[in-house]
């Protein structure tokens, strides 16, 4: 055989050597990690973490220890960084930390590019289609993704269903500001009311005292009590004025 032929051999012995040695990760990790509040410095220890936790369905810490070549004291400060940004998840059955909650982002992902995909396609199929609307919905769907992960850090658990319902609605339907959403889930946790119903009556009270931007709010706070109460009165006033008048037009037609 010729040294050519032999050296080909031996490369196509070591390629199946390396694929022994390899695993298989969702190349979403790689595409996303930035929108998980992590940068190309951590990427590197969480695919570490990752691989084997995907093969294995969880990882111990002193398997993450072993990876690093650390006390376990340091492997737990590596650990907790992707635990604290809801990546990893702490299993008191296994004693280790799966990827479960990873997988979660990843399907959640999954779940809003499959709506970008309908909305496109029906906006598409209609008349006067506008490329704005299209990036609008886009940049809606990432701040969802933001608010969810915000929401599940606060509450310390997975949303349910209807709860992730309810924030798409306040965002797109309500079409309210993603950052006053966040300032009123920071101002329920701040005393201890994490539910959506508390949340959902600190948004009503802005919108009935014409607070829709954080500026608004926060100029509102430092406003003495008794003007506040003004400023809500007026707005109450306002909206009721309005709601005569809209009567009034209703009687007119009517009659």
């Amino acid at each position: 055989m010729s040294s050519k032929a032999a050296e080909k051999n031996n490369m196509l012995a070591f390629a199946h050597m390396l694929a022994e040695d390899s695993c298989s990760l969702p190349m979403a990790i790689f595409r996303d990690y930035r929108d998980w509040g992590i940068g190309d410095r951590e990427l590197a220890p969480l695919v570490r973490i990752a691989a084997p936790a995907f093969r294995q369905g969880g990882v111990t810490l002193r398997q993450v220890a072993e990876e690093f070549h650390c006390p376990q004291d340091k492997a737990l400060e590596i650990v907790q960084y992707f635990v604290d940004r809801q990546l990893l998840e702490y299993d008191a059955q296994k004693d280790g930390y799966t990827c479960d909650k990873l997988i979660g982002m990843i399907c959640e992902k999954w779940l809003t590019c499959r709506r970008i995909s309908q909305v496109e396609a029906k906006k598409t199929a209609a008349t006067g289609v506008s490329p704005y609307d299209v990036v609008t919905e886009k940049e809606n769907l990432r701040q969802l993704g933001r608010l969810y992960r915000c929401f599940e850090r606060d509450f310390g658990r997975n949303l349910r269903y209807t709860e992730s319902d309810r924030l798409r609605t306040w965002l797109d339907d309500e079409k309210w500001p993603p950052e006053l959403i966040e300032e009123a889930l920071r101002r329920a946790s701040l005393q201890n009311k994490c539910s959506f119903a508390y949340i959902g009556s600190i948004l009503d009270r802005w919108r009935r005292e014409g607070l829709l931007s954080l500026e608004d709010v926060l100029a509102n706070d430092v406003k003495p009590v008794s003007e506040r109460q003004s400023a809500g009165k007026k707005a109450a006033a306002k909206k009721k004025q309005k709601q005569d008048s809209k009567f009034k037009d209703i009687v007119d037609d009517l009659l």
